[in-house]
């Protein structure tokens, strides 16, 4: 029986966040050993039978935070495509990287979670890659997009340009959050840094689009 003015609901929510932040916090400080269910429920400060109740093992919070990730990540995607000129793809592409960074910036742990393949399996774990295939589809559907409006050449390889976008993106941000970019820019802060970088990569590839463009006109 439920007592007057609890709220079962408020309860698992606090339980389920403060489990969540006790497991990023235990990875963050690179024990020799995983920790287990008991080690992160006496870090939650939470009953361990409670958390067994909401979270069959380890790997069940390690995707929910995962998950978590994925729907913010995607969800500020949207969100920022959306602003962005309807009638310019590579722009929209562009917008994707830099909401890819604000991402990361505002959701560190979760960035880090993601990168790590030993802990969470992103292409095997379909609650998750259904994310990933969502985010892949918008972005060869804008690569198509440019290419049908001569923004980018009609040859080019979408899988290298997902790829290099990637590599970029994930490097920008690990730099900066792990405070490796200020040496490159004095006078900027990492994440000022990052977007910095990264515009001058889409403008650079739109400078070289335009004249690859005239050359072959």
């Amino acid at each position: 029986m439920t007592h007057a003015g609890s709220h079962p609901d408020r309860h698992k929510s606090g339980l389920h966040d403060s489990v969540s932040q006790a497991l990023l916090e235990l990875i963050a400080e690179h024990r020799p050993s995983f920790p287990d269910l008991g080690q992160i429920a006496d870090r939650a400060g939470q009953d361990e039978q409670a958390v067994r109740e909401v979270f069959g093992s380890v790997q069940d919070i390690l995707d929910t935070l995962a998950e978590q990730g994925l729907i913010k990540l995607f969800d500020n995607c949207l969100r920022t495509v959306t602003r962005a000129p309807h009638d310019d793809p590579v722009a929209q592409f562009g917008a994707l990287g830099s909401a890819y960074l604000d991402w990361a910036f505002e959701n560190p742990d979760q960035f880090r979670l993601l990168q790590h393949a030993k802990l969470v399996d992103l292409e095997g774990n379909e609650r998750l890659a259904r994310y990933i295939r969502s985010m892949h589809d918008l972005m060869i559907r804008l690569l198509n997009a440019a290419k049908e409006k001569g923004q980018i050449p009609d040859d080019a390889d979408n899988t290298a340009i997902l790829i290099a976008g990637r590599c970029l993106l994930f490097g920008l941000a690990r730099m900066a959050l792990d405070g490796n970019m200020t040496e490159w820019h004095a006078g900027l802060t990492g994440y000022q840094a990052a977007h910095r970088v990264f515009e001058n990569y889409m403008e650079t590839m739109a400078v070289a689009n335009v004249r690859l463009t005239a050359r072959s006109a």
